[in-house]
C-alpha cells in the first residue's frame, strides 16, 4: 500500500509538473494565433501569461514587444525590445531590435533616444535600409521638434517603418534615403560629438591654469 501511495503520488506529481510545462506551451502558441489574426490586445496579455510561466532560460522579448507595438503600448514595447537587446550575442538580431526600440521611441515622441538606437542599428549592420530611412526621419522629427517646441497645431503626423516582425514579413517600404545622405549625417553626428568633447576638454584646461595662477600669488 505505501509503494502504491508514493507511486501514485510520483505520478501526479510528475502529471502536474508536466502540464505546468506545457502551459507556458499553450499561452505563446494562443498568443501567436491571435497576433496573426490581428487581435494584438488579446495577444499581449497571452504572451505576458506565457513568460510567466515559462523557465527563465526561455525568452521570446521580442515577440511581446512586437505585440506591444501592435497594441498601442509603446512604453511597453520599448521595455521589452530592451529586453530582447540585452539578451541577445547575435548581432543581425540586435540590429533589429534596435530598430524595433527606435520605432517605440519615435512613437512615443522621444526623437533623441530613437536617433541612438537607428545610429547603432545601422552599427550592426550598415546595410539596413529601413534604419537609414528611420534615422533620417528621427533627426528631421527632432529638429522640427526643437523648432516648434511651442507650436504643436502643423505637427507632421508621419510615421516610420514598421517593426521588423519576425512573424509578419512586410513588402511595402517607403522609398530609400541615398546611403550618401545617411552617411553625411552620421559623419556630422561624430563631428559635432568630436567638437563638445574638445570644448569640454578646452574648458577643462583654462580652469586648471586659473586655478595653479591664483596660488603662485
Amino acid at each position: 500500500m505505501i509503494k502504491k501511495i508514493i507511486f501514485s503520488t510520483l505520478l501526479s506529481s510528475l502529471a502536474a509538473q508536466f502540464s505546468f510545462g506545457q502551459a507556458w506551451k499553450s499561452k505563446l502558441n494562443q498568443a501567436r494565433t491571435y497576433y496573426q489574426n490581428g487581435n494584438y490586445d488579446q495577444s499581449l496579455q497571452l504572451y505576458e501569461e506565457a513568460k510567466s510561466l515559462a523557465p527563465e532560460s526561455i525568452d521570446f522579448s521580442s515577440e511581446i514587444g512586437q505585440a506591444a507595438y501592435k497594441s498601442g503600448n509603446f512604453p511597453k514595447a520599448k521595455s521589452y525590445f530592451e529586453s530582447a537587446i540585452s539578451t541577445s550575442d547575435n548581432t543581425s538580431i540586435k540590429s533589429d531590435e534596435y530598430f524595433n526600440l527606435g520605432n517605440s521611441q519615435m512613437k512615443m515622441k522621444d526623437f533623441k533616444s530613437a536617433i541612438n538606437s537607428y545610429k547603432e542599428a545601422l552599427r550592426k549592420n550598415p546595410n539596413d535600409s529601413q534604419s537609414r530611412y528611420n534615422l533620417s526621419e528621427a533627426i528631421r522629427q527632432n529638429k522640427k521638434n526643437n523648432q516648434q517646441s511651442n507650436d504643436n497645431s502643423n505637427e507632421n503626423n508621419d510615421t516610420p517603418n514598421e517593426p521588423k516582425d519576425e512573424q509578419k514579413k512586410e513588402n511595402n517600404q517607403p522609398a530609400d534615403i541615398p546611403k550618401r545622405s545617411v552617411d553625411r549625417i552620421l559623419d556630422n553626428l561624430s563631428k559635432k560629438e568630436s567638437e563638445t568633447k574638445k570644448k569640454l576638454n578646452n574648458s577643462t584646461n583654462k580652469k586648471s591654469n586659473t586655478t595653479n595662477s591664483e596660488k603662485d600669488w
